[in-house]
């Protein structure tokens, strides 16, 4: 059985959007926000707690609640517009999915401004990290075929600029650009299928 929209609180619908939404608000800050790398930093961190506190509280809403235990996943629409429609599904699965990805994006954030300190791009790092992170997150939750595909590749252009970030080192931007070709032609291949069911 699905839960429908009107089924689930609007609190837990609040929370599960809340991942995404927290990692693209970190991607797509304006300049002015995150003037110094200290500043870029400090808004990443935040937004990546808040994105784990959501996973975690959703995770423990689900398991409390029963809601993925008994009555089988959730899965409401955001909106419709064809095959565009954001419908996000949440269940067991999805919500640790979500606790993991949280919690690694939590510590990767940590150490790359450990790791990083004194480099030049570090804005274009947190940029390219916060959006790998919220295209992450939207491939965990979703549950329409063409936002996951979408999802998909825009991981993997996010994590690209995450390869070429050490760009003087040209070992490394052949051995992304190597991946870049591969992601590439997996992409089509997703793509592909899609198209064939539908």
């Amino acid at each position: 059985m699905t839960l429908l929209l009107t089924d689930l609180p609007p609190l837990r619908i609040v929370l599960l959007c809340t991942l995404p939404l927290a990692y693209a608000l970190a991607a797509l800050a304006p300049g002015r926000l995150v003037q110094t790398p200290q500043a870029g930093w400090r808004l990443a961190r935040w937004c990546a707690a808040v994105a784990g506190v959501a996973a975690l509280l959703s995770t423990v809403w689900l398991l409390v609640g029963g809601e993925g235990l008994a009555r089988g996943p959730a899965v409401f629409a955001l909106g419709k517009a064809g095959a565009l429609h954001l419908s996000l599904r949440s269940d067991v699965l999805a919500c640790t999915m979500l606790l993991l990805v949280s919690f690694i994006g939590w510590v990767i954030v940590g150490y790359s401004q450990t790791y990083l300190n004194g480099e030049r791009g570090q804005p274009r790092y947190i940029r390219g990290l916060m959006l790998t992170l919220a295209a992450v997150s939207l491939l965990v939750l979703t549950n329409n075929l063409v936002v996951l595909a979408l999802a998909w590749i825009v991981t993997s252009l996010a994590l690209h600029t995450l390869l070429t970030f050490f760009n003087q080192r040209p070992q490394a931007l052949i051995a992304a650009h190597k991946k870049f070709l591969a992601s590439r032609v997996a992409d089509a291949c997703l793509l592909g299928g899609i198209a064939l069911l539908g």
